[in-house]
Formats: C-alpha cells, sequence, structure tokens
C-alpha cells in the first residue's frame, strides 16, 4: 500500500492513511516505511490499540487490506458492518467479502502493481463510497447474523470434537 501511495500520481491529491492497532516492532517498521517510501508523514496516522475499534473504523472512508494471506478477516467484516467498502486481495475469504465495483475492490492478485491499480480505481470511484458501503454492511447484515453464523460454527466445532 505505501509503495503504491508513493507513486507521483498520490502526491498531489487529499488522502490520508490510518494504521489502527499498531505498536512496539510493528509501529517501528511502519515509519521506516513511510520514510523509505518518502511519503508525507501529515497524510498518515497510526493508532495504537484501541477498545474503541468500531469509532476508529467509522472514522474511515475505506478498508485497505492488501494482505499476503489472510482466512475471513474479521476486521474486513467490521469494516464493511460499519458500512465501509473494502480493497483487498485474493487471498483467504476476503474474495467471498468483496464483489469488485459492488462492496469495494478486489486486486487481481497480491502485486504491489495489481493493488496499485485498485487503489487508484478506488479514488476514481469515490463518489460511490457510500453506495459500497451500503452493499457491503447489507451482505454483513445477512450474512454474519446469529440465525447464519452460530449453527455454522456448532456444526464445525461439533466435527472437530467428534474427530
Amino acid at each position: 500500500m505505501l509503495e503504491a501511495l508513493s507513486a507521483d500520481a498520490w502526491k498531489n491529491r487529499d488522502w490520508q492513511l490510518c494504521f489502527i492497532g499498531v505498536s512496539g516492532f510493528g509501529k517501528q517498521s511502519l515509519l521506516s516505511l513511510i520514510q523509505f517510501y518518502k511519503l508525507d508523514p501529515s497524510k498518515i496516522r497510526i493508532i495504537d490499540h484501541t477498545e474503541e475499534v468500531l469509532e476508529a473504523i467509522t472514522d474511515q472512508d475505506v478498508l485497505l487490506m492488501p494482505s499476503l494471506s489472510e482466512g475471513t478477516p474479521f476486521a474486513m467484516v467490521e469494516a464493511m458492518a460499519c458500512g465501509r467498502p473494502a480493497l483487498g486481495t485474493p487471498v483467504g475469504g476476503i474474495p467471498e467479502l468483496i464483489i469488485d465495483g459492488e462492496r469495494g475492490w478486489l486486486a487481481d492478485n497480491i502485486s504491489a502493481e495489481a493493488v496499485a491499480e485498485k487503489l487508484e480505481q478506488c479514488w476514481q470511484e469515490r463518489k460511490n463510497w457510500a453506495s459500497y458501503g451500503s452493499n457491503a454492511q447489507k451482505f454483513v447484515s445477512v450474512t454474519y447474523n446469529s440465525e447464519n453464523s452460530f449453527p455454522e460454527l456448532i456444526s464445525w466445532l461439533k466435527n472437530d470434537l467428534s474427530s
């Protein structure tokens, strides 16, 4: 993500990137990368661990999750439940959450180039962020609720215990 944002096209745009829940060595590594990519530090916020996760999420416009590996990312489900569209890579459960052009943007692969391409598309489609966020919220409310999620989880646990 930082590599993509270091491109000339992003230098004069009005954006802010927020990292939530970063501290310790991860924070120091992130600060080093910000410096390495010569990014304007005033455009990047780093929030240490917070109990107010949903408040931090709703302060953002889009969730960016350019992961190399994932299960079903709970942070993405939370952001979508808060009405935020997401940009992600096609790993783990992310493709089940993001329908490109409907609930967010799904990169073609995990490369920096593919993420940069979707980030540019996301920027160009800013007028659709609220609509995509609404679609994401509807999807999560139907898919991740007690009627759908708990019976499936209980079934998985029973199968694991009987193995």
